[in-house]
């Protein structure tokens, strides 16, 4: 894709992302509690202008990868053991709680959803209070990289990548791996299938190689993954599972179950380990 093109087409998503800010940030209030003058004039500023000014934009994101939740089209390999139009309905679930846990006034988080339905079907199924934005590339490695690289042109420090599958991961943890990027190059989350949960960078990262010639859906993702970063320094979280077995499935039970979150257990071999504080 010629340069100027791209630059068009980031544009394009910064616009649309300032417009769904705008509409989701409510009118500054005079009557608000504790709203100092100063406070008052920067948000009249921010919401009036552009949520990209200096001062207006938090220097994080939080992106998650989310596909329809159609059934035979997400969940395939959980839909053979339990139906299809069950692990569809889990996924949807799923989605809507990690939606509602990763919300914070901390961070920006984006959606960014495929394009085999338009952006209206998923704020229907997701709630239309979220910024959403089309994954773009090949394959998924492009689409990762891509998405990044655009977040990082419109301003973004620190961009965090998470998929819509990775269940329990709360809010404590996302920004410890957010803290992590102020003295790592990047941050990733082995999981327990030999893929990773999570991955994250710093602005200043050429990140488009560490996407490429990846066997994606295989057990050596994260091995692939981790030979391309060797001259980064790279922090390690801790491992974790995505929804994707039956065995799964039954973990993701017994941690309802009991309550347990990605901060409060660690896994070993997918064996539940309570933390002691």
């Amino acid at each position: 894709m010629p340069y100027l093109e791209y630059l068009l087409k980031v544009w394009e998503s910064k616009l649309s992302m300032i417009m769904q800010i705008r509409q989701n940030r409510p009118l500054p209030r005079v009557a608000d509690v504790g709203m100092k003058p100063y406070k008052m004039i920067m948000e009249w500023y921010c919401y009036v202008e552009s949520p990209w000014r200096m001062g207006c934009m938090n220097e994080k994101l939080l992106i998650l990868f989310l596909k329809y939740p159609e059934a035979n089209r997400v969940k395939t390999r959980l839909g053979r053991e339990i139906g299809y139009t069950r692990a569809a309905r889990l996924y949807e679930k799923m989605v809507l709680q990690q939606i509602s846990d990763l919300t914070s006034n901390s961070y920006e988080l984006a959606l960014y959803v495929d394009d085999r339905h338009d952006i209206a079907a998923y704020k229907e199924k997701f709630g239309g209070n979220g910024i959403y934005l089309y994954q773009k590339g090949k394959d998924l490695g492009e689409r990762m990289a891509r998405a990044m690289e655009e977040s990082f042109l419109l301003g973004y420090g620190r961009v965090i990548l998470m998929g819509s599958d990775v269940p329990l991961v709360d809010l404590l943890a996302v920004n410890s791996f957010f803290d992590h990027l102020l003295t790592a190059d990047m941050v990733i989350g082995p999981s327990t299938d030999g893929g990773y949960y999570m991955i994250g960078f710093q602005n200043t990262i050429d990140i488009s190689p560490v996407f490429k010639n990846i066997a994606w859906s295989t057990e050596r993702v994260f091995e692939s993954t981790m030979a391309k970063v060797t001259h980064l320094k790279v922090q390690v979280e801790k491992i974790w599972f995505d929804l994707d077995t039956l065995e799964d499935f039954g973990l993701y039970q017994r941690l309802l179950r009991t309550g347990d979150t990605f901060s409060r257990v660690d896994l070993v071999d997918k064996t539940i380990s309570k933390k002691h504080n």
